[in-house]
């Protein structure tokens, strides 16, 4: 789907709600593995839309994710390595925005 022999560009990265949920699971990494439905809660698209960003980082190799399969069936996500330096720099990004 996303991740074949193509380099992945910003491009790539500018599908709603992938740099929010980044940005969410760096702010966020001390609690380890996070609820779906918190990320739901706190990034401004929509669950589909969250979902499938999901996917593409999963994908991607930037998060992990793991769903119980029995009930409550509960679905959490977290930052790789790679998504960890990923999202690190994006804070870098964050604070040029904040400068005058």
């Amino acid at each position: 789907m996303w991740k074949d022999k193509k380099k992945l560009s910003l491009y790539d990265f500018e599908r709603a709600g992938a740099l929010q949920i980044l940005n969410y699971l760096w702010e966020n990494r001390n609690k380890g593995k996070i609820k779906i439905t918190d990320i739901v809660k706190n990034v401004k698209a929509t669950s589909e839309t969250i979902t499938g960003a999901i996917t593409f980082l999963t994908q991607n190799s930037l998060t992990q994710e793991e769903k119980a399969q029995t009930f409550p069936y509960q679905h959490w996500v977290w930052l790789t390595p790679k998504g960890e330096v990923a999202a690190k720099h994006l804070q870098q990004f964050l604070e040029a925005l904040k400068s005058n």
